[in-house]
């Protein structure tokens, strides 16, 4: 985890790298505040908060990369649309 936070540094402002230690201390989950909520909304609100971050809402079961990227945000939805899940990376 040290090694990973490190790499992390290297890439990332400080503000982000301070809002996402926040996120993923104690196993907390960024923005809790979006589930159930419909995916394009919580689209708009990331991208409004974190200009430059790409933000892919996605269907649960899905199949996506396993690269870790930074700036890179998803948000993964039910049949309906609504949203189960949102994780960095």
């Amino acid at each position: 985890m040290f090694n990973r936070i490190f790499n992390l540094q290297k890439t990332m402002r400080a503000s982000a790298l301070k809002e996402f230690l926040r996120m993923y201390s104690k196993g907390s989950r960024p923005w809790p505040e979006l589930l159930g909520k419909p995916g394009t909304e919580a689209k708009a609100i990331i991208e409004g908060r974190r200009p430059g971050c790409k933000v892919h809402v996605i269907r649960e079961g899905s199949s996506v990369t396993h690269d870790y990227r930074t700036n890179r945000v998803r948000v993964y939805v039910d049949k309906d649309g609504i949203v189960k899940c949102v994780k960095i990376g």
